[in-house]
């Protein structure tokens, strides 16, 4: 990346004891076993050499820089590889870029998205997958990412997408490679914590490349000052990029949520049908740790109508906590539901979403004593908002879905009184 000056520059065990408990959900579709995940080196764990200066992904194995280069070269794009053995400037948790941790394990990778010193500069990451991905098969893409905190760069940007393709695309330089990317975050990321960006997508072609970056030239990108550093460049980390075929679900999951109640986190969730369901297998992690099963659920077996389970988290701590579920077959074959998060022991914080299918209608509820107003937008997995509204102390919403919107909807707070909600209309 730059300096002031203009100068080129750099800165997760088997579940070993049962808590059996009963409880009830709100849900993502999204289920996927590990195992099936296309992005071989996804957590940036395998390493030819540990990064030792800027400009160095392809250490990181099966990963490299669409413009061919390996080292800081002056005036290209430099993405980079950190490690919590690297040697500073590409050190972790201190880089020269700021505070942050890996998500899981040991590295990480950077990358910046907009400079103020060098019209339309981009720096990206590919990496080819194990297996192209089939035509017509439903497929979940996700990453974490976060700008870290204290970072080096001030501004924050939109537009930080996946581009899928049969070969590597060729970035020119520090210019933007112009295509179009098929998952791509629209609004200005200000995640200072590790957030999860998860789409669905189905693929006409049998991509095998997959590469991060912003596709889009400044003129399409929208920037923020937000918090310390030089306002020259907006930067970011990522972990955990996975790509996973969405298996035939043997568990129809239609709601999973999760709510504080006094000092325990109350997890809900119901079933439509279940075939060879043995158990749930519930998970917690937070911008620190890695998931780790904290209960154990029993589940019907086989059924076809709708069943509720609660489960009670007795030793959350305060802050922004993920949970998921590991719903277990008979057989042993497992497969996960998308996390979701819920900002613990925060007052104005507190929101409760509910959809009601008779109606069509989504409710929001504000629970908290903040008198801060709330700037609420309802967006598709495609990031179109379909509404935005501003929410006041005291008020609760009603939104009118048409007949048309069915699936997962994303309802976000710009003001982060709470994480982002993923809403299933049906």
């Amino acid at each position: 990346m730059l300096d002031l000056n203009g100068k080129m520059n750099k800165a997760e065990y088997f579940f070993t004891r049962v808590i059996p408990s009963m409880l009830l959900l709100q849900f993502s579709l999204a289920n996927t076993a590990i195992s099936q995940n296309l992005v071989s080196n996804n957590s940036f764990e395998t390493y030819t050499l540990l990064p030792n200066n800027y400009g160095e992904p392809c250490r990181a194995s099966g990963w490299q820089n669409p413009n061919g280069n390996c080292v800081m070269v002056a005036g290209t794009g430099s993405p980079d590889f950190m490690h919590a053995l690297g040697t500073y400037p590409v050190s972790l948790p201190n880089s020269i870029f700021g505070t942050c941790a890996a998500h899981t394990g040991s590295a990480l990778m950077g990358f910046g998205t907009w400079s103020a010193l060098i019209s339309n500069y981009r720096e990206y990451v590919s990496t080819t997958l194990s297996t192209p991905m089939v035509i017509g098969q439903s497929y979940t893409i996700s990453f974490w990412m976060t700008a870290g905190k204290a970072t080096y760069y001030a501004y924050r940007s939109n537009n930080i997408g996946i581009y899928l393709s049969t070969s590597t695309p060729v970035q020119i330089g520090s210019a933007p490679i112009n295509v179009a990317p098929q998952c791509n975050v629209t609004s200005v990321v200000l995640d200072s914590a590790w957030t999860l960006y998860s789409f669905t997508i189905v693929p006409s072609i049998a991509y095998s490349t997959l590469t991060i970056g912003n596709f889009f030239p400044d003129a399409s990108t929208t920037r923020t000052l937000s918090g310390p550093g030089s306002p020259n460049a907006s930067y970011y980390f990522i972990d955990d990029v996975v790509v996973t075929p969405q298996a035939p679900l043997p568990v129809e999951m239609i709601s999973f949520e999760g709510k504080g109640d006094g000092d325990h986190v109350i997890l809900d969730w119901a079933t439509a049908s279940e075939i060879n369901s043995d158990y749930f297998i519930v998970e917690r992690s937070s911008p620190k740790t890695n998931f780790e099963p904290i209960g154990f659920v029993k589940s019907a077996g086989n059924s076809d109508h709708l069943i509720a389970y609660t489960f009670a988290d007795e030793s959350p701590e305060p802050g922004i906590l993920y949970y998921r579920l590991k719903q277990v077959d008979f057989d042993g074959h497992f497969t996960y539901t998308s996390p979701i998060s819920i900002n613990f022991g925060f007052e104005n914080s507190v929101c409760v979403v509910q959809y009601n299918p008779n109606s069509r209608t989504i409710k929001i509820i504000r629970n908290d004593s903040d008198q801060n107003d709330w700037s609420l937008r309802l967006l598709n997995l495609q990031g179109q908002v379909l509404w935005m509204d501003i929410l006041h102390p005291g008020e609760n919403r009603d939104v009118s879905m048409n007949e048309s919107n069915n699936g997962i909807f994303l309802l976000q707070n710009e003001e982060h009184y709470f994480s982002t909600r993923k809403i299933i209309v049906y």
